[in-house]
């Protein structure tokens, strides 16, 4: 039997008093790997469920696992519609447990039209080698294009993943090309593709960049800065802000006073601004800078100095009034740091570096000393805002300037800023680790992958889950599904970069990778599919 399963699913619209017929193709298929390919014919499930939600009401379609087609009755013609797909196993005594799930992006569905839609399924809590649908382009890759490391990645407004400019590198780990090339993944079909331009040519970035920022704003757009330009190590000058929409891909801005930078954080605050902080200059210094764009006029402004130059640090939103983001841990010239600096633009603060004062469009740094700093000096490590900024949680990192010793803590900043709590550890320390937040439909988690110890890249994937007992947050670790991880599966690698899609699942993109012949950067991706059960039919 072929392991996709095609259902043809008629649905019917009402428009303008008449009930018209329109075709929706479904195509579902199972992601890569020997814990998915025969999910769909193994008899590991007993059932498929259908359900398409954001209309009216939900549908609920079940399909037994040998047959091939339903029916969705009475949809309405609209937008944000989702289709989800799971398989179950019942047991003797009528239960049911998850085997696989998989689920598209939002689309529209227009009176007439008919649509070809295609769900990417793996089996449940555990991660599988991207497979593009029987939909793809006929250029369509199951991996990124380019090898990246070092590159920008946004998930854009229609759910597909914007990738800008990264670096590929030689066997001695030294960098061998900056890419001004850009790519889009397409969740819907699983494929990555080149961003194409109106005469069908590559879209390429104004000048390579790798170890920049690509930061999404509110109106769909991406913010651009930084990086490295040149594999000597020159940076790009410019700030820029690409519209993958076209048909002016990338625009500069005015950032007038900008000092060029690489391995910066940036990140978009509650109020729709980008803050842009720290990072290494062009001779691998760690700066004090700070800088922030306004997209309501456009403008990009200096803001205060962090007390201490920051390179290898975590920089995440808050939601705290007008403190809106703090700065944790790096490294410069003078060692590594444990100390976290808070981002405030509220008129009435004091204690700003260089006496500077606050105010709404001026934001400077504030220390509160021991009573917010990390357990222990860290750089390298990963961070993840939770619940839009009400949590941001610390993961790992390096504890020696060589990166050959790690941390394996989990510590929790709330946004009340009182305190860094160690709420958790990892079984195996580690930093330039990829993180994600993560939902199984209403139990949120942090999945966990790769990393390294000195040149040693880690094969890791594994939960953080959360839990709050009386208020005393924890995190605590959990292996995916027995027999997921096999020895050479999932790849190796540090400095990937996982993003959470619109359907729940986690893509886990490019990075850098170690074996017997040199280091190499990677184009492998990666999808883990979460044990996804809605709380309700």
């Amino acid at each position: 039997m072929n392991r996709y399963m095609s259902a043809c699913l008629l649905c019917l619209f009402v428009a303008c008093g008449e009930a018209e017929k329109t075709t929706l193709s479904l195509n579902v298929y199972p992601a890569e790997g020997t814990m998915h390919d025969s999910i769909l014919v193994d008899n590991s499930a007993s059932f498929m469920e259908v359900v398409l939600s954001g209309g009216e009401r939900p549908f609920v379609e079940q399909f037994p696992m040998t047959g091939s087609g339903g029916t969705f009755s009475d949809l309405p013609v609209g937008a944000g519609y989702k289709l989800t797909a799971r398989g179950y196993q019942t047991s003797p005594d009528g239960t049911t447990s998850l085997v696989f799930y998989g689920g598209t992006t939002e689309f529209d569905v227009v009176d007439g039209q008919p649509i070809a839609m295609s769900i990417q399924v793996g089996r449940s809590d555990c991660v599988g080698y991207n497979r593009p649908s029987i939909y793809r382009s006929a250029d369509g890759k199951a991996d990124l294009i380019d090898k990246r490391v070092g590159f920008g990645v946004s998930k854009l407004a229609d759910g597909r993943v914007l990738i800008t400019g990264g670096a590929d590198l030689d066997a001695s780990g030294a960098i061998l090309t900056v890419h001004d090339s850009v790519e889009i993944y397409d969740p819907t079909q699983g494929q990555f593709m080149s961003l194409l331009d109106g005469s069908g040519q590559p879209v390429r970035l104004s000048e390579p960049r790798a170890f920049h920022s690509a930061t999404r704003l509110q109106n769909g757009t991406v913010l651009i800065a930084g990086g490295q330009s040149t594999p000597a190590g020159g940076l790009a000058a410019g700030v820029t802000i690409f519209n993958p929409a076209g048909p002016i891909f990338e625009a500069p801005i005015n950032a007038a006073g900008f000092l060029p930078r690489k391995r910066h954080q940036a990140q978009r605050l509650n109020d729709g601004s980008v803050l842009v902080a720290g990072g290494e200059d062009v001779n691998e210094q760690a700066l004090t800078s700070s800088f922030r764009y306004f997209p309501t006029d456009q403008s990009f402004r200096a803001q205060g100095d962090l007390a201490q130059a920051r390179r290898g640090h975590s920089l995440n939103a808050i939601e705290r009034g007008a403190e809106l983001a703090i700065a944790a841990g790096g490294i410069n010239d003078s060692g590594l740091l444990r100390s976290i600096e808070v981002f405030t633009t509220n008129p009435a603060q004091t204690g700003c570096v260089g006496n500077a004062v606050p105010e709404p469009n001026f934001g400077c740094w504030i220390s509160l000393g021991t009573t917010l700093e990390l357990p222990a000096p860290v750089w390298g490590h990963a961070s993840v805002s939770i619940n839009d900024g009400s949590e941001v949680v610390i993961l790992g990192g390096f504890t020696s300037r060589d990166r050959t010793q790690a941390s394996n803590q989990v510590t929790v900043i709330s946004s009340a800023l009182n305190g860094a709590r160690e709420a958790g550890v990892l079984a195996l320390g580690g930093g330039e680790l990829a993180v994600a937040e993560g939902s199984d439909g209403s139990t949120p988690f942090i999945l966990v992958a790769g990393g390294r110890i000195g040149d040693a890249p880690q094969q890791r994937y594994v939960r953080l889950v959360r839990s709050d007992l009386n208020g005393v947050v924890q995190y605590t670790q959990e292996d995916l599904t027995q027999g997921c991880i096999q020895q050479g599966f999932p790849e190796a690698r540090w400095a990937a970069q996982a993003i959470r899609l619109d359907n729940d699942t986690i893509v886990v993109l490019g990075g850098t990778n170690r074996s017997v012949r040199g280091f190499s950067s990677t184009r492998r991706a990666e999808v883990y599919f979460p044990e996804h059960v809605p709380s309700s039919f």
